[in-house]
């Protein structure tokens, strides 16, 4: 894989949706955690806890993707904008 810095122009950048998927465990790992041994540890007489939990909610969803057409230099300038203002993933 070459770095984006050293890629010769024009170049194609894509972004896999999906990539940070979870992984489920496998049959072998299922049954090995089964024969572990749970230990219940209790806390040090005295101390409460510090937490305290003031909000939960669901991140929402969205799937988006976006096609940048035109002229390499044109698209990449199109790229850099959105990942910068959109994305904020650059300064």
């Amino acid at each position: 894989m070459v770095p984006a810095r050293d890629a010769a122009l024009p170049a194609l950048l894509a972004i896999q949706s999906g990539i940070n998927q979870l992984r489920y465990a496998t049959l072998k790992g299922i049954m090995a955690a089964k024969k572990k041994e749970i230990r219940k540890v209790a806390p040090a007489p005295g101390l409460a806890s510090r937490q305290r939990i003031t909000a939960l909610h669901v991140p929402e969803k969205r799937k988006q993707t976006q096609m940048i057409g035109g002229a390499p230099a044109d698209a990449a300038s199109a790229l850099v904008r959105a990942l910068r203002d959109e994305a904020r993933v650059i300064s």
